[in-house]
């Protein structure tokens, strides 16, 4: 009896010993978990770069002091684009950290622009919210990038934007409506200079921008069309109503990334970054946002 008794004491504690406390088991794998969907993958992806990236940077900063600022903001930024991405997930079972990236200067702007790229057509084929989130961060990795570029005494990458074949009627009010208010604004000033042709000539460019913007989506001189026969500008600083104008542009571009698809909507993440870079915002000490027009 006593032998019969000292046998299930002992298969109960090989049990103990397999299974742990409660249910748990110890020598089992994670539990399985649904597949990701593509956005969800999208992100992931572009959350591990992020955080890549803003281990690359500060490793950068560490060793190149002349730089560091720089780098540092290139950091920060990615901390910030890896925070609205949702953090990068790992699973709860045993993994290996990923080694810190080493690097300099160089090694940063390399990583920016593939990084940009990357999140540029990823923004292309994402749905609408996700597109909007990549869309901000490739243009603003490439202002970066421009910035690291000069620092560096490298050309930046050379960007040649093409108009969309389409556009949301509804969506592109605002962004028909500053182009053709940049005519007018340079009209004022051809008015006021003693040499009006260069600055008559910007202000034809600019309306003419703003009629084929109009033609693109479909209410050019219609009674939809949303150009004003006069707008209410500030006339007395005009530079700097001139400068205001154009900044508008870059989130006026990056506002249509929802309504658009494709080429199309590469092609506004392109004129978006070609409006930031005439802006200014590629210059050296420019405050770059995180995430363009957010």
């Amino acid at each position: 009896m006593l032998r019969r008794l000292l046998a299930v004491i002992a298969v109960v504690a090989a049990a103990a010993l397999v299974t742990g406390c409660g249910a748990v088991r110890w020598e089992s794998e994670d539990p399985p978990t649904q597949s990701a969907g593509p956005d969800e993958r999208v992100r992931q992806e572009h959350a591990e770069q992020a955080q890549h990236l803003a281990d690359l940077a500060q490793a950068a900063a560490a060793t190149d002091a002349a730089l560091a600022p720089l780098l540092d903001a290139v950091a920060q930024d990615a901390l910030a684009q890896l925070d609205v991405l949702g953090g990068v997930w790992r699973s709860s079972g045993r993994h290996l950290e990923p080694a810190t990236p080493q690097g300099d200067a160089a090694d940063v702007q390399v990583a920016l622009v593939e990084a940009a790229t990357a999140a540029r057509e990823a923004a292309v084929i994402s749905e609408a919210g996700l597109a909007e989130v990549l869309a901000g961060i490739a243009v603003s990795r490439s202002l970066r990038s421009d910035q690291l570029a000069a620092a560096l005494g490298t050309d930046p990458v050379a960007v040649e934007p093409a108009l969309p074949a389409a556009l949301d009627p509804a969506a592109s009010v605002d962004l028909v409506r500053t182009l053709d208010a940049l005519g007018q604004a340079w009209e004022i000033a051809a008015a006021r200079a003693e040499d009006a042709g260069p600055a008559a000539a910007e202000a034809l460019a600019w309306r003419e921008r703003a009629q084929q913007l109009a033609e693109v989506t479909g209410v050019a001189d219609t009674p939809e069309d949303p150009r004003a026969v006069s707008y209410d500008l500030d006339a007395t600083d005009l530079a700097a109503t001139i400068a205001d104008l154009e900044a508008d542009l870059m989130p006026c571009w990056l506002a249509q990334v929802a309504t658009t698809a494709d080429d199309d909507r590469r092609a506004v993440i392109d004129l978006a970054l070609s409006a930031a870079r005439a802006a200014g915002l590629a210059d050296p000490d420019a405050p770059v946002p995180a995430i363009a027009g957010h």
